[in-house]
């Protein structure tokens, strides 16, 4: 290989990593702005909770857009990639995962509501002992990642069984099955991607799930098919029994 030819090595590098960081700070604002959107409807609901999902995955997706653009600085060479930024990302992502828990303990376990506050501690306790004490990146993702699945893995039960029985009207819960799984797999195809350069492709389909699960949301309320009450009071019927 010609000197020549070793300079545009990094100039063919290069491409890939533009487009990858291009498209992760779109998807990035697009989480920003479904948030504002899916907190804009909780705030029309004239019975709100703080159990309410459009609040609970308006947070959850806030921050999704702040841990992406967090990612985005790594890859373009701002912020530096190593342990310490890592647990900086960790805490981030705590504010992704954690947001959804709450409606998640009231479908599920409703008649134990008393223990909801005792679970969310342990979750908490857990997630931070391993951030500060992980002695490695390997480490710190091994030991977070199981708890990471929980609230995905349980609302993807949730919205399959909701899509069959048409107990949760407010959302189109064959759109939020389908963003949350198009979302898991983006995340889960990430690392092996990075080393072939096609991490992007990740980002897109992270990008494709975020505006699916946001859709979810907010179709239902362009077609007038939810009142602002329909969310119901915590004491009527649970979605799940």
């Amino acid at each position: 290989m010609s000197w020549h030819d070793e300079q545009k090595e990094p100039s063919q590098m290069q491409i890939p990593i533009d487009v990858t960081v291009t498209i992760s700070i779109v998807a990035s604002l697009l989480s920003m702005l479904l948030s504002i959107e899916l907190i804009l409807i909780w705030r029309s609901y004239e019975n709100r909770l703080l159990t309410d999902l459009p609040l609970l995955f308006g947070l959850s997706f806030i921050f999704q857009g702040a841990n992406m653009l967090m990612q985005t600085l790594v890859l373009a060479g701002v912020f530096p990639d190593t342990l310490d930024f890592l647990r900086v990302r960790a805490c981030v992502i705590y504010f992704v995962m954690t947001p959804p828990l709450p409606g998640l303990l009231q479908i599920w376990a409703h008649k134990y509501k008393r223990y909801h506050s005792r679970v969310l501690l342990a979750y908490t306790v857990y997630w931070f002992v391993v951030v500060v004490l992980a002695p490695s990146a390997v480490v710190l993702m091994g030991l977070l990642y199981p708890i990471m699945m929980i609230p995905g893995i349980g609302f993807i039960i949730t919205f399959a069984i909701t899509w069959r029985t048409g107990r949760l009207k407010e959302i189109r819960s064959d759109l939020a099955l389908l963003g949350l799984v198009v979302i898991i797999v983006s995340q889960s195809l990430k690392i092996p991607l990075r080393p072939l350069g096609l991490s992007f492709v990740s980002d897109i389909l992270n990008a494709i799930g975020i505006f699916v699960g946001g859709l979810a949301f907010i179709l239902p309320r362009m077609a007038g098919t939810v009142s602002t009450k329909a969310i119901p009071a915590e004491d009527t019927a649970p979605i799940i029994t």
